[in-house]
């Protein structure tokens, strides 16, 4: 069980089976929109009521993908980067724990709800930012302009509209962002864009490569249909899979 930390929200997660897998393999290959797609299969909420996946804000929705991995792989994360001044290919490595840690939601004072889900500072009017309203802003000429028209009342004086946009950055902060370290060789400081929702799926993408190898294995040694395959559990799949090479492997 998860607690979103904006919407409060408390959420459940399953580990994907194959079908899980397969609609991942062949589904859309943009990272936010399989994203949405997979946390439709693998996410509930505890409370029984149904969900739109695209209408939790960026920080709940980044954060639940980062909780859908470490259920699945664990807390620690490795990513690589080169460094700027020597060329050496460095590990950057980091908990989960850790990094959402610093990027927590902090109540601003003054600001209140009003309806359908906008909330009013003074005279201004707004809404958090929902991944929906980032999909739309994506293929926009203009995206943050599209993100502004979306959430922000219209006709906010331009510094009135600023202080609302630093309002939200502190409401609904984004978990993606620059991770850093130093060159273990020359001691230069790294930076590297930590794209959650990138990382995340393809993390998933990797644990269900070996999709279509397994079920090919499994269905010629065991003849099992590749329904009942693919309802299996992903980790028991690549286990039997993994013991039919293993005897294979040794002449069985």
């Amino acid at each position: 069980m998860f607690t979103l930390p904006v919407s409060r929200l408390e959420v459940a997660l399953r580990p994907p089976c194959g079908a899980d897998d397969l609609a991942l393999v062949e589904g859309p290959r943009e990272a936010l929109p399989a994203a949405i797609a997979m946390l439709a299969r693998l996410a509930r909420r505890l409370d029984g009521a149904a969900q739109d996946w695209a209408q939790l804000t960026v920080t709940d929705f980044e954060f639940l993908l980062l909780n859908l991995r470490g259920f699945l792989l664990g807390d620690d994360i490795s990513s690589m980067a080169a460094c700027a001044a020597c060329g050496e290919r460095v590990e950057i490595s980091f908990g989960i724990a850790a990094y959402t840690a610093h990027v927590q939601p902090q109540l601003v004072a003054g600001v209140e709800a009003a309806r359908e889900g906008w909330l009013v500072l003074g005279a201004a009017r707004f809404r958090l930012p929902v991944m929906a309203d980032v999909l739309e802003a994506r293929t926009a000429r203009d995206p943050g302009e599209t993100l502004r028209r979306r959430c922000l009342a219209p006709q906010l004086e331009s510094r009135l509209q600023r202080r609302i946009e630093q309002v939200i950055e502190k409401l609904a902060p984004q978990a993606s962002g620059e991770v850093g370290g130093a060159c273990p060789s020359c001691g230069t400081a790294l930076a590297s864009w930590f794209d959650v929702p990138g990382f995340v799926m393809a993390e998933l993408r990797r644990l269900a490569a070996g999709l279509y190898r397994e079920v090919h294995l499994l269905a010629a040694h065991y003849h099992w249909a590749e329904a009942a395959i693919l309802a299996l559990p992903g980790a028991r799949r690549r286990a039997y899979a993994g013991l039919i090479l293993d005897a294979s492997l040794a002449g069985g």
